[in-house]
């Protein structure tokens, strides 16, 4: 497209001004001055959930040159500035200002979007006649109305498809699923049958009447609520029925296929393959075919193995990458070693979770030359050490606090005979890790006075025992204790920076917006949508405007304003087109 356009305006200028010589010009490159397109470039959020800004999405870049040298040697009066003559071997004409003629937005001139509807062509559209007010043309980028507000390029809707009375199409409320969108609605409304979004004041189906029934969350509806209705296809696995089914009475079971199903889910309401074989899968929905290595003793073949691997619990093969491992907590060779002379658990071996001693082999976890492998032995390298008895070899209970000689079993919270961690409770900072800790699934930490957002007592040395006092992780509903750290997967949304999230990613406060993020929840305890901010990174949150329109709630609308490009809701003070440009608003 880029090429394309620059070849397009190279020929439109040439055609223009002729073909004649001409003074070469100086040599120096004049660039098309940057018009206020969002920044492309990677931004870090903080833990308040600062999102990333939008990505190119491969539109031209507003400096990228436009057309080689084209010497004037004709006056034409096209209303626009004349461009300036970058000189011989130059890559761009500087467009100037926009003319007195153009009634768009002056970012709008010139930036790399091809602009329709503004009075006069734009300078990105070369050889495009769409000026007046509401056209639309193939070769637009964006369009505007005839009050000048951003619109999609696509024709209008017939009026005829409006499935709803005329008085609904008149009221003051925000009518979803009458085949066209509502005006009340301000562009933050569905229309198709059956869907729903928070702005939707009545809902009705395909026949016009006026649904009743209950919607996310109450219907029990367990996956992202923009993924019920909406027309996004039939997703399954939800615990209710998606109006986008055709059948409304099947496949809401977690993990459930049927032909219609576009996304199937797992019971926290993830994404995962549509496939009948994940009701005899034991590891991860999320790994079953997701093309992350060949994961093997899942009890049934990973597709990722390609026919190889293997499938029974604990088994190992040349192709495996994860051997039986449960927290995913790292993607190296995990459990497919020496497992096969390991007498614990084979979620313990090697799965980043601590130095597990007495199993009869050395955990990969604890560091080299650290730990030790005889049942009931101890180190003070040691994090769990086991019994090694035989009736409780693979179970969860198999271990005990190490008592590392002569340093009173290193447990400093409590006392040796009685440690704090028999009370059902995640106590860190003690020195050893608390089991109780591992059997809830909890990210825990050793070091005095240190902190999770898991743990629920930390202690230090010399004071008493406390609650933590950092950021706390939700650990109820859908943010579970086992999703912060332990399932490599980045959640964001749950009070605190997933660990799974990569380095400057993820984010922490409710239904925020970041780079990295996998699964998102909005604070009550519900999957929300990840979303992306399409505008500048520093418009959101910034304490000065509401900014609409960009991909993700701005905090500093009331209600968190609307979301969608070129939408209108009373609290915006800004509003923002697909690209993140400011727009007027409707």
């Amino acid at each position: 497209m880029r090429h394309r356009k620059a070849l397009v305006i190279a020929l439109g200028w040439l055609l223009l001004f002729g073909c004649g010589g001409g003074d070469p010009g100086p040599s120096s490159v004049v660039k098309n001055p940057d018009a206020g397109k969002p920044d492309s470039g990677n931004n870090t959020p903080p833990d308040s959930g600062q999102p990333m800004s939008k990505p190119d999405a491969g539109k031209p870049a507003a400096d990228s040159g436009k057309a080689p040298d084209a010497q004037k040697d004709a006056e034409v009066d096209t209303g626009a500035p004349q461009p300036v003559d970058a000189g011989r071997g130059d890559q761009a004409i500087d467009a100037g200002p926009a003319p007195s003629t153009w009634k768009c937005a002056a970012a709008l001139w010139a930036d790399g979007y091809c602009d329709c509807g503004c009075g006069v062509p734009d300078f990105d559209c070369p050889g495009q006649s769409c000026t007046e007010l509401g056209c639309i043309a193939p070769m637009c980028d964006a369009c505007y109305t005839t009050e000048l507000a951003w619109k999609p390029c696509e024709a209008a809707p017939d009026p005829a498809d409006w499935t709803c009375s005329m008085l609904e199409q008149l009221d003051e409320a925000c009518d979803c699923g009458c085949g066209l969108p509502d005006a009340r609605c301000g562009g933050s409304g569905c229309s198709e049958p059956g869907c729903w979004r928070p702005k939707c004041n009545v809902r009705h189906d395909a026949t016009g009447a006026a649904l009743t029934d209950q919607f996310p969350p109450f219907n029990g509806w367990k996956c992202p609520a923009a993924a019920w209705g909406g027309g996004d296809g039939c997703d399954c696995g939800c615990g209710v029925s998606d109006p986008d089914c055709e059948s409304q009475q099947s496949c809401t079971a977690a993990l459930c296929n049927a032909g219609e199903c576009k996304t199937c889910h797992d019971a926290t309401g993830r994404a995962v393959p549509c496939a009948n074989a994940l009701h005899e899968w034991k590891c991860d929905p999320q790994r079953y075919g997701s093309g992350d290595g060949c994961d093997c003793g899942c009890g049934v073949p990973d597709p990722d193995c390609a026919d190889k691997g293997c499938a029974t619990y604990g088994c190992r093969d040349a192709a495996c990458k994860r051997c039986t491992d449960t927290s995913y907590a790292n993607d190296d060779l995990v459990g497919c070693g020496m497992a096969d002379s390991w007498k614990c658990d084979l979620s313990h071996y090697g799965t980043g979770d601590g130095c597990d001693c007495g199993c009869g082999v050395r955990d990969p976890d604890c560091a080299s030359g650290d730990g030790c492998t005889d049942p009931g032995c101890q180190s003070d390298k040691c994090e769990y050490c086991h019994l090694g008895n035989d009736s409780v070899v693979g179970a969860d209970n198999d271990y005990q606090i190490c008592d590392p000689p002569g340093d009173a079993k290193g447990w400093t919270c409590g006392t040796a005979t009685d440690p704090a961690w028999s009370n059902g409770e995640c106590d860190c900072g003690c020195g050893r890790p608390d089991p109780y800790c591992r059997i809830t699934g909890r990210e825990s930490c050793t070091g005095s006075g240190c902190e999770t957002a898991t743990c629920e007592f930390c202690n230090k040395e010399g004071s008493a025992r406390a609650a933590c006092s950092g950021a706390r992780w939700l650990s109820s509903g859908l943010c579970t204790t086992s999703n912060y750290g332990q399932d490599g997967v980045c959640d964001c949304g749950c009070g605190a920076i997933d660990p799974d999230c990569q380095t400057d990613t993820g984010c922490s406060a409710p239904q925020c917006a970041a780079k990295g993020c996998e699964v998102c929840h909005n604070g009550s305890n519900i999957l929300g949508t990840c979303y992306t901010w399409t505008c500048p990174k520093e418009a959101y949150a910034d304490g000065t405007v509401c900014d609409c329109g960009c991909g993700a709630p701005d905090p500093d609308c009331s209600g968190l304003g609307c979301t969608e490009p070129g939408c209108r809701e009373s609290m915006c003070g800004v509003c923002h087109d697909p690209y993140g440009r400011k727009v007027r608003c409707p």
